[in-house]
């Protein structure tokens, strides 16, 4: 869960380029035992600037607006199951039917607040950026609902998958992916969640109306201590966001499949409801047992990352895989393999890699070369080139082979541990303790693929003139190069209009401050769509660089699979 970085104990990391140092183990049983036996008056958690959170609000005040959201949230939840279970075949067809345009009118009616644009959220941060203000109440809904928007839900797919994943499971199965999907809202204090202390919620593993959003004190219960600080549950404000955030979709789900039933592009949205296709009010469908133990989803394989990126929002979550996520890992470190291969035996693939290795030599900064080669070098700058080249693609094998090899380890828990990870309840020790090297050297690993792509984009002519500028530095052991990000003043029409290079600015610069505003992963997977998209944005990427941004991806997403 995303609120557990908060919360667990920081690591030092270290500044090499490619760290391959495991941390210092941590004693999770001695954390828990302590937690169990502190009285609660005493356990507070700070907020993400290290301050005391205070309430704002009353456990009553808590009781009454969290009963009142769940009720809402299972009434529509119950008339979606109820519409699609009857019209289903309709529903299709009518959408189906209709053109891009009719799409895009339908939608305005039902909801007048969905954006026109892929991604609103990050188009706010974007003009905040650009306008040098802070976001205000008019990108709520955007940070709210990041992936509802005309420009992707006026296609044939996505708006079918999200009404069949969310009629046909239980709204607990995507209480976590509705949890990250309100990081950029929670990180620029667009949304502001209420905080109640001493109360945890309970919503991932719940399978009932009865118990999904209950309260639980921390005095009557003190595993739901362990549950918030290991971020499987959120605080009682928090939980109630994300009730609202699913009762607002489940009620825009059913306004959308009325408004298809009744084929009502031209007319009053308001003057339809569900009355006139079935009293649909008192019904309530209860889950069968297969419903509950095994959520569906339509992911199976996917084309490309970027195809990834774009469907995910709208199926099931995927539960975790670890022979899944091996595959991926393992795919990756053949492929660095290969690499070491080509660029003793393809002579084309050894001078493209020379050739960007020696725009970072020290006699081409030195002398100011624009675009240096390897024969305009003397011969301690080729060899510096060769060397870190194949520094390069080793450091890279070696990097991919230790997760390999870290995940094997997870593997090799027994089986009687591995059955009870289970939603919403609390890991092994023994688990957490595998777990944690591997999610720490994934961590230094994904900075220094970002560090090494800063680095490789100052080389690049289309964005060097405006990017970041490189200088040579005196050192106690020589000279030595640093790169610097130049900033921008709001007026500048490259911040407004090119959105790859705003993308990729927002990695580079955001080593040590990106999390603090989207997840490095969001960023990595809207650069692949953009790129995929449009071959014009993809030509101004070298093949090195494709494959530094394609390795920071791979990593980030078996991060967020065992996170």
């Amino acid at each position: 869960m995303p609120s557990s970085k908060l919360r667990h104990p920081s690591f030092q990391r270290r500044t090499e380029d490619g760290p391959m140092s495991l941390p210092t183990p941590i004693n999770f049983q001695e954390i828990q035992d302590r937690l169990m036996t502190c009285p609660v008056s005493r356990i507070h958690f700070a907020d993400e600037n290290g301050n005391q959170r205070t309430d704002t609000t009353t456990i009553e005040q808590m009781r009454t607006l969290s009963h009142s959201t769940r009720r809402a949230l299972f009434q529509a939840w119950s008339e979606l199951r109820f519409i699609i279970s009857h019209h289903e075949s309709e529903l299709c067809k009518g959408w189906l039917q209709m053109s891009s345009p009719q799409r895009k009118k339908l939608l305005a009616k039902v909801c007048p607040e969905v954006p026109e644009t892929h991604r609103p959220d990050l188009a706010s941060l974007r003009e905040a950026d650009r306008t040098e203000s802070a976001i205000g109440n008019m990108s709520q809904f955007a940070m709210r609902f990041r992936y509802l928007n005309l420009q992707d839900l006026s296609k044939q797919g996505p708006l079918l998958w999200m009404l069949d994943s969310r009629s046909r499971n239980f709204p607990s199965i995507f209480s976590s992916a509705d949890w990250n999907s309100i990081q950029l809202g929670l990180n620029t204090k667009t949304i502001k969640p209420q905080y109640l202390r001493g109360h945890t919620m309970y919503l991932n593993g719940e399978w009932t109306e009865d118990t999904y959003g209950r309260l639980v004190s921390w005095e009557g219960d003190r595993m739901a201590i362990l549950k918030y600080y290991r971020g499987i549950a959120p605080d009682p404000g928090m939980g109630l966001t994300i009730l609202e955030i699913q009762r607002d979709l489940l009620r825009f789900l059913v306004r959308s499949s009325i408004a298809i039933l009744y084929d009502i592009i031209d007319t009053d949205i308001t003057k339809c409801s569900l009355k006139g296709i079935s009293s649909c009010s008192k019904v309530h469908i209860l889950l069968e047992e297969d419903d509950r133990m095994s959520p569906k989803s339509s992911i199976t394989d996917y084309q490309s990352p970027a195809v990834r990126v774009f469907e995910e929002p709208y199926h099931a979550p995927d539960p975790f895989d670890f022979r899944k996520t091996r595959k991926l890992v393992n795919a990756k470190y053949r492929e660095a393999q290969d690499y070491l291969l080509l660029i003793r035996e393809d002579p084309c693939f050894f001078r493209e890699v020379i050739s960007e290795a020696c725009t970072s030599t020290k006699e081409a900064h030195i002398k100011h070369m624009t675009e240096p080669t390897y024969e305009s070098l003397t011969d301690c700058a080729r060899h510096e080139a060769v060397a870190t080249a194949l520094s390069r693609l080793y450091r890279q094998a070696c990097w991919w082979e230790t997760v390999c090899r870290l995940l094997d380890n997870l593997m090799t828990i027994p089986e009687n541990l591995k059955d009870s990870i289970q939603p919403g309840q609390l890991l092994p020790t023994i688990f957490l303790e595998a777990m944690t090297p591997l999610e720490h050297f994934l961590d230094d690993g994904i900075s220094a693929w970002i560090r090494r792509l800063s680095w490789q984009l100052s080389e690049l002519s289309t964005f060097k003139q405006y990017t970041m500028y490189k200088a040579v530095m005196d050192g106690p052991k020589g000279k030595y190069i640093t790169t610097y990000v130049r900033k921008h003043p709001a007026n500048n029409p490259r911040l407004t209009d090119d959105t790859l290079y705003w993308l990729l600015m927002e990695l580079i610069t955001g080593d040590a401050t990106l999390v603090e505003r989207c997840d490095p992963a969001e960023i990595v997977g809207e650069i692949e769509v953009l790129i995929s998209s449009d071959p014009l944005e993809r030509g101004r990427l070298t093949s090195n660089t494709m494959s530094l941004i394609s390795a920071a991806a791979a990593a980030l997403e078996v991060r967020r699979q065992i996170h």
